[in-house]
């Protein structure tokens, strides 16, 4: 029975671990920008990461992004304005406007050494559409 006791303590710090070197990784100010398909829309945000809840209408662990600054050629592209959060599961990086329920608005990619890119997605009650595509880079 020690042996489990031991064994279920060194998986419940590892896990930590885990999850404290991703939310150290996104330490720092990040470079966000989003294009449409077609590259008549962009916006290009500079962001902070946080350890802090945010709310969702969406399960998950979702934490808060920190909108710095921000630059769109239309505001109703990308929300710039609106409340952003991130979940990371393994080395998925998704960002969102989780707030307002059944509308929602999806940055999803891998992340890698120099940050992430992907797609940019909106879905909820009535479907999903593809937006655009998205790159994340860490401010030097």
């Amino acid at each position: 029975m020690k042996t489990v006791s031991t064994c279920a303590i060194i998986l419940a710090v590892m896990l930590g671990f885990t999850t404290n070197v991703n939310s150290q990784s996104l330490a720092g100010h990040w470079t966000l920008h989003i294009t449409s398909p077609d590259k008549s829309k962009d916006s290009s945000l500079t962001i902070r990461f946080t350890d802090e809840t945010a709310s969702s209408c969406i399960s998950g662990q979702w934490k808060q992004v920190v909108v710095e600054e921000f630059k769109t050629s239309d505001k109703n592209f990308f929300p710039v304005t609106d409340p952003l959060s991130y979940m990371v599961e393994g080395q998925q990086l998704t960002i969102g406007r989780n707030g307002i329920c059944d509308a929602y608005l999806h940055l999803h990619g891998k992340l890698n050494s120099e940050g992430a890119d992907g797609s940019y997605e909106r879905f909820g009650m009535s479907g999903g559409k593809p937006l655009g595509a998205f790159t994340l880079t860490r401010n030097r």
